[in-house]
Order: structure tokens, then C-alpha cells, then sequence
């Protein structure tokens, strides 16, 4: 039984990791979108 919790855990901290590097690429992806569009505007 105490491996069986100490596999949830492990699956739970990956999980979480995941999810914050999955988050912070997508603040990126908006960041170099508005850069872009700026530079359009700017070039155009």
C-alpha cells in the first residue's frame, strides 16, 4: 500500500510540472505574437 502512494505522488509532482511548463509555453507563444504584430505595424 505504501508504494501505491508514493506512485500517486510521484504521478501528482510530474503532473504539476507538466502543467506549469505548459503554461508558461503559452504565455510565451502570446508574447512573440504581440511582438510580431508590432513589428508588422511598424514595417507596414
Amino acid at each position: 500500500m505504501e508504494v501505491q502512494r508514493e506512485k500517486v505522488i510521484k504521478l501528482l509532482i510530474i503532473a504539476a510540472i507538466m502543467h506549469t511548463v505548459g503554461s508558461e509555453e503559452r504565455q510565451l507563444d502570446m508574447y512573440t505574437n504581440a511582438v510580431d504584430d508590432q513589428f508588422s505595424r511598424v514595417s507596414g
